[in-house]
């Protein structure tokens, strides 16, 4: 299915329209209250990223490889808005919420794509100053709140958290730096930091 869905992206759409067309209609429906459109336009959004690297993820975050991290870079003052949506949308999948296999999944999809734009040299600056302290938040809420059996989508957020840490320029504004600390010294001194960078390592 995966496959078939990748070709069809891949031969209908080597222009990047598809893409520009969700990343469209994420601009001109942001500040409508009614946000549903745009909410389903970043999910397939999402989603499609999750297609294209599970194709090859010896390649996640190449530009060249990657229709919407390709289209982000390419047009950046009008993708922000998209950047401004998608931090407002995974804050709001944070939130409590029942553990289905579908809330979890979107959860593990949006921050994948936040990881692949991180990694991307052209992307690493692409979120705001107060954005990139939101992901902040929510990362290190999602590391210390979620259950035992979703170590998986904690681990992604470990690494996550890294890449922002690392790529961006948190360094010189930083946020939260003492419940960063804390947090890794909480995992190292319990063991379980190097049992999810090993999970992580492994997908």
């Amino acid at each position: 299915m995966i496959a078939a869905c990748l070709a069809l992206l891949q031969c209908g759409w080597q222009d990047g329209s598809l893409i520009n067309g969700l990343l469209d209609i994420v601009d001109s429906t942001c500040y409508d209250p009614n946000d549903e459109i745009t909410n389903a336009a970043i999910r397939l959004l999402v989603a499609l990223h999750h297609m294209l690297i599970q194709h090859d993820r010896t390649r996640l975050g190449i530009l060249s490889d990657n229709l919407i991290l390709g289209e982000l870079a390419r047009r950046p003052e009008s993708s922000r808005t998209f950047g401004e949506c998608f931090v407002f949308l995974l804050n709001r999948e944070g939130e409590p919420y029942p553990a289905n296999v579908y809330n979890i999944a979107i959860k593990f999809m949006c921050v994948e794509l936040l990881w692949s734009i991180l990694q991307s040299p052209p992307l690493s600056n692409y979120f705001y100053d107060n954005d990139r302290n939101v992901l902040v938040d929510i990362l290190l809420q999602n590391i210390a709140d979620l259950a035992d059996d979703t170590d998986q989508v904690r681990a992604l957020c470990l690494n996550t958290l890294g890449a922002l840490i690392c790529y961006t320029e948190y360094r010189q504004r930083p946020h939260k730096l003492s419940q960063v600390r804390r947090l890794l010294r909480e995992l190292l001194n319990t063991g379980r930091l190097l049992g999810y960078l090993s999970d992580r390592d492994e997908q």
